[in-house]
């Protein structure tokens, strides 16, 4: 079996995403092959895989987190009335 690399294909195997893929310079696009054996290929991440994961802080504000903020504040203002009512009964006893 001859190898890859010599015979002019210049494609690389994902080690994350497990697919042979090559960068097509007449395109300018990733070209994946799933089907393709990776072997006596060069083994790098594709572009997909390089990008670092976005955090849930870097995210703009959700309908849960929305959701959540509402209700800490309901919680906090129940918390105030429920220890003033219980000061002022304590107060007239």
């Amino acid at each position: 079996m001859t190898d890859k690399r010599k015979s002019g294909f210049r494609g690389k195997y994902c080690t994350i995403c497990q697919q042979v893929w090559e960068l097509d310079r007449t395109i300018g696009r990733e070209i994946k092959y799933p089907e393709m054996p990776s072997y006596g290929l060069k083994r790098e991440q594709c572009s997909r895989c390089k990008e670092p994961p976005k955090s849930f802080k870097d995210l703009p504000s959700t309908l849960a987190r929305e959701r959540h903020k509402k209700l800490l504040q309901r919680i906090s203002t129940e918390n105030e009335k429920l220890f003033k009512d219980k000061n002022v009964t304590n107060g007239s006893k």
